[in-house]
């Protein structure tokens, strides 16, 4: 228990109730009003700035002539304005590390995680809808995945099929590793029809394609009881790493798409905030543009590392959901991250263990539990 806090010198006083008390700071309580400080002001900034898709908005031929022009001073050189950008990151970078490392103890956070935790089983559901309907989207265009990757410019319009073919497997939930490895298999084929035009959407597609062929419906590929030595051990390795290669994989995506694509081409992004009138508080287009890649990036490397996974994701997908309105892009490009986006906030980074047949639900391991679960279960052991 906290020690209690000594009365302030001269005697009680009838000032206003600071939001933040003295004795909150000491004993860690101000930390999840701080979170919430960090989500409205990311938010304000944030929000919009990222994951706007150049080719869907830009023509080809405009996006050339971009491509030739030099790199701004503002991106090739050092200077006050980038390394500003630099150690505002560096800070929002610590303190999602501290949050990532205390909020877990928050008795509301732990309760919401186990709330979230209880919906597990429904993810290879949520993102074998949500690659569908990207499936279905790009072939009802004729296109692999999006619009630009045009199969019938490329001579290679029977794949269309093979799209709608994997959507029929995976919407019906019929072998869904075969329909995972399906669906790498097309992306191995984009890659060479296309080229680096797909590899904005590597990950992207990637990332639920190995968490469906490592889980499938939920079920280890290889159950214990029907399986000996290394293919057990490697079937459950994967059936619980597949939420951290999900997050891997898109967290590098989007680390590409801020680095690759905001910052060294960044007269793409510039030429959307003038065209559609971003709301830029003041800055030049080319900051804002500096500060979209430095969120896109950072949003990235925090679900690669693992930092507050839940709540980066319901910014980013919050992101998506203004960059489709202010942009009036077509909602149903975007379902799969949306689909990502609820399966991350929905797992965390929680390490489930492998089920065994006959067993009850899993919950949460000890330590991410409320105080009052674990207070049942001691009861209840002995």
């Amino acid at each position: 228990m906290p020690k209690p806090v000594p009365p302030l010198p001269g005697g009680p006083r009838r000032a206003r109730r600071p939001w933040i008390r003295p004795s909150a700071v000491r004993t860690g309580r101000w930390l999840p009003r701080l979170a919430v400080l960090a989500l409205a002001a990311l938010l304000a900034v944030g929000q919009g700035l990222v994951l706007a898709h150049e080719p869907w908005v830009l023509s080809k031929e405009e996006m050339e002539i971009i491509r030739r022009e030099p790199l701004p001073e503002l991106f090739a050189t050092l200077n006050p304005i980038n390394a500003t950008v630099g150690l505002l990151l560096l800070a929002l970078g610590w303190l999602w590390f501290t949050l990532d490392r205390r909020l877990g103890r928050v008795s509301l956070v732990q309760r919401a995680t186990a709330w979230l935790w209880a919906f597990t089983p429904r993810v290879p559901l949520v993102l074998r809808l949500a690659v569908s309907v990207l499936l279905l989207w790009g072939a009802s265009k004729g296109s692999l995945f999006v619009p630009e990757l045009s199969l019938r410019q490329a001579g290679a319009p029977a794949l269309v099929g093979a799209e709608v073919g994997v959507a029929a497997l995976l919407i019906l939930g019929l072998f869904p590793r075969i329909a995972a490895l399906l669906l790498l298999a097309l992306e191995a084929v984009g890659l060479w029809l296309f080229g680096w035009d797909i590899v904005p959407y590597a990950g992207i597609v990637a990332g639920p394609a190995c968490y469906l062929l490592a889980r499938g419906n939920g079920a280890p590929a290889l159950p214990a009881q029907r399986s000996r030595g290394w293919s057990a051990a490697l079937s459950a390795r994967l059936w619980e790493q597949a939420p951290a290669i999900l997050r891997v994989l898109v967290g590098l995506n989007l680390i590409y798409l801020g680095v690759a694509i905001k910052y060294f081409t960044p007269g793409l992004f510039t030429a959307i905030v003038v065209r559609y009138q971003f709301p830029t508080f003041g800055l030049a287009p080319e900051v804002v543009t500096m500060l979209a890649a430095a969120v896109e990036a950072g949003g990235g490397l925090a679900l690669a590392l693992g930092l507050l996974p839940r709540l980066t994701a319901m910014l980013l997908a919050a992101s998506f959901v203004y960059m489709t309105a202010q942009l009036q892009e077509d909602l149903l490009g975007h379902t799969i991250f949306f689909g990502i986006a609820l399966a991350i906030t929905i797992e965390g980074k929680e390490k489930a263990k492998l089920p065994v047949a006959g067993a009850p639900p899993q919950d949460l391991p000890a330590h991410q539990q409320t105080p009052d679960r674990q207070q049942r279960d001691q009861e209840g052991a002995a």
